[in-house]
């Protein structure tokens, strides 16, 4: 996956407005849009918000942002929207856009928000093959740790 810089703000701002950043990736909507689309949401979770978009939200366990990229990979039909804990990153076509490369500075995501995707996308594709993928690496981490610990 490429990394691009990218800050729609008509201020130049780089501080604060991440969520609304990465709406306008996944959503295809324009920045004063998504930012009165969110406000709605200010004080509910800004899952709602980007629901309120038009994504689908799902909750993961938290996941390494590479592991989420690798998945985003796999599916490049659909836009995401990686939430983690102080920041928000959008994913477009295989490029993950933001100020900065969130997959260098150990981040985890917690929920995935998906653009162009129907509930059943999410339901039968989605939602079991991230579970799978989520899985595989918690499985090969913790045989790391094992084989490890018997060295």
């Amino acid at each position: 996956m490429e990394y691009q810089y990218f800050n729609p703000n008509p201020d130049g701002m780089i501080i604060g407005d991440c969520t609304i950043r990465a709406g306008v990736v996944a959503s295809g909507y324009p920045y004063d849009y998504v930012k009165y689309k969110l406000q709605g949401h200010k004080n509910v979770l800004i899952i709602d918000g980007y629901n309120a978009l038009g994504g689908i939200t799902v909750g993961i366990p938290k996941t390494p942002v590479q592991v989420i990229c690798s998945f985003c990979e796999r599916y490049p039909e659909y836009n995401y929207i990686m939430i983690m804990d102080h920041h928000c990153a959008g994913i477009r076509k295989n490029i993950l856009y933001d100020l900065f490369d969130c997959r260098i500075k150990n981040r985890e995501v917690s929920y995935l928000t998906i653009f162009r995707a129907t509930l059943d996308d999410v339901e039968t594709v989605i939602k079991p093959q991230l579970k799978k993928m989520i899985l595989d690496y918690n499985c090969e981490k913790a045989f790391e740790k094992l084989k490890q610990e018997a060295d």
